[in-house]
């Protein structure tokens, strides 16, 4: 028996427990923050009669669930009904991983009862290597079965019932250790734990901003009080209201915004009102150094363990941040068939997703298309966190994130031309409706590019023009003005460089309405194109001039 449990103690993580020393001073919500959620979840744990036995909490990175688990573990230990607890870290090698969450558990459960102690040590007495077996194996033999002879016996009525277990997306493994995605699939509409769940998501239905200026307030009150600087003492109600309003908007309801600003201001090595000065007039180009560097570390974390991850399926595949690249470029969305095309995979846009929930979701919006304006339903990606988008913006924020910025654009342009090759070799009549419409996509997608990306107008316009342009226009899968200047415009200015033996430079800027061609909407006239090399400026205006007189109606 003593055998059984010195190995259950043995196997079980320490670390992860609510209480344990390794999480000293863990976040937690403050009295009077998150009052509805956290009341929501003890009520719903304390009705014993409630329909659910599970309680799945979601919601963005940053947005305060490991606060909320841990304050709501401590409620549940103060009123006797914890039974256990297991908190994953990626970051700690002792509890990001999932094999120790069926020993952790059982361990604290044999701690609540004497004979669920004493059914537990037996079995692991009986079996010293159980916890090789699979995870399933280790949770029907060591906690379930105890319990339900437990509950047989009709002597598990006082011991307590909560389990919490927080952060299944900080663990680390693949599966089958890995169990984030399995339970993801599992609690969607269409998975067999959804109806027998009870969920909870983060989201403004809570009123996050009330809670965040709460923090703020009583954080700054405490270190204006604790500071030797003048200025947060003679300041009244420093650092304002103003400062709030600003602070509490970058957060968009998420507290590690907040937690992140405030760990950064009272930072004893230097003035707390000079270091919030610094978050205020930040940017990108600020020599001071970047005062939120603990938020982007937690979304380097999470892009990088969710690029590993990506590439390991096939490492053949694009960099993953390249196409979360691709894909928030929203002008591109304008494109009706852009998913498809550009993110060919199974899923779409979902395959990129699979380890980044926490930071970006799929939206779903109707956009009107084409001469018919029809309504169609696209899939765009959209940020949690606007933070987030700043730190994909910046290379020096990504640091070992970052990557050549000619390669969204390389990539764009070779799947589109991919795209048409496959279509181009068919015969007419063997090439589907959907595919001439893809067809046509592409070409809006390619003359976007042309437009919005100078530096590789010539070898996208040369690739262009290698294909059978007059099979692609067959389709009618770009309007006139887009044959016009292929066919016409790029050769002229290519042939009149040969005989002037200089060196041009062509930037399409088109200027007002004109934006609404490139982006394939119909019914505006666009008005010019501007060229930067004289020696060339009057033959391609002239041309411009006629390609771009007529307004045109033409649209994917």
């Amino acid at each position: 028996m003593n055998q059984g449990w010195d190995l259950l103690v043995e196997k079980a993580a320490h670390t992860a427990l609510y209480d344990s020393g390794a999480r000293f001073d863990p976040p937690k919500c403050d009295e009077d923050t998150r009052v509805e959620v956290t009341s929501e979840i003890m009520g719903w744990i304390q009705d014993r009669g409630a329909p659910t036995r599970l309680l799945c909490m979601t919601g963005p990175a940053g947005a305060g669930k490991s606060a909320i688990q841990q304050t709501i573990a401590e409620r549940c230990a103060d009123l006797g009904i914890l039974a256990a607890s297991f908190f994953f870290a990626a970051a700690d090698d002792t509890r990001n991983d999932a094999f120790p969450v069926v020993p952790t558990i059982a361990y604290q459960l044999s701690l609540a009862s004497p004979s669920l102690r004493s059914s537990i040590s037996a079995v692991v007495a009986r079996d010293p290597l159980i916890f090789t077996r699979s995870i399933e194996k280790q949770m029907k033999l060591l906690i379930v079965d105890p319990v339900v002879r437990q509950r047989a016996n009709m002597d598990i009525v006082d011991i307590p019932y909560v389990i919490l277990i927080d952060g299944l997306d900080e663990c680390k493994k693949e599966e089958p250790s890995r169990p984030e995605i399995v339970i993801y699939n599992a609690l969607q509409p269409s998975g067999h734990l959804h109806h027998a769940a009870y969920h909870i998501q983060l989201d403004d239905k809570y009123n996050p901003d009330a809670d965040i200026a709460r923090y703020l307030r009583r954080r700054f009150h405490e270190i204006a009080r604790r500071c030797l600087d003048p200025r947060a003492k003679v300041l009244s109600q420093w650092p304002g209201d103003a400062v709030l309003d600003t602070l509490i908007g970058s957060a968009s309801g998420q507290f590690v915004y907040a937690a992140t600003v405030i760990r950064y201001v009272q930072d004893l090595r230097g003035s707390p009102v000079d270091r919030l000065n610094t978050i205020l007039s930040w940017s990108q180009d600020s020599p001071a150094g970047n005062p939120l560097a603990s938020l982007h570390d937690l979304y380097r974390q999470i892009l990088l363990r969710a690029r590993d991850n990506y590439r390991s399926v096939d490492d053949s595949r694009e960099d993953l941040m390249v196409l979360i690249r691709v894909a928030l470029d929203d002008t591109l969305a304008l494109h009706k068939d852009y998913e498809s095309i550009l993110f060919p995979e199974n899923g779409g846009l979902q395959s990129l997703l699979h380890d980044l929930r926490s930071l970006i979701d799929i939206h779903t919006c109707q956009m009107k298309f084409g001469v018919s304006n029809a309504m169609m339903e696209i899939r765009v990606l959209r940020l949690h966190h606007y933070t987030f988008r700043e730190f994909l913006s910046g290379i020096w924020r990504s640091e070992d994130l970052h990557f050549d910025e000619t390669r969204p654009t390389q990539y764009i342009t070779s799947t589109c031309f991919a795209h048409a090759d496959r279509i181009l070799a068919l015969e007419d009549m063997e090439v589907p409706r959907e595919d001439r419409e893809l067809l046509h996509s592409c070409a809006w997608i390619l003359l976007h590019i042309l437009y919005e990306r100078p530096p590789v107008l010539k070898s996208v316009a040369q690739q262009f023009l290698s294909l059978n342009l007059w099979a692609w226009l067959s389709f009618d899968a770009a309007p006139s003005s887009v044959a016009y200047h292929f066919c016409v415009v790029i050769p002229g200015v290519e042939r009149l460089n040969q005989r002037k033996r200089e060196s041009y430079a062509i930037e399409a800027n088109l200027r007002s309405a004109s934006g609404w061609l490139m982006l394939g909407l119909p019914g505006r006239t666009p008005r010019g194109l501007m060229i930067t090399t004289p020696s060339c400026s009057t033959f391609v205006q002239t041309a411009a001039d006629n390609v771009f007189s007529v307004e045109y109606r033409v649209g994917p």
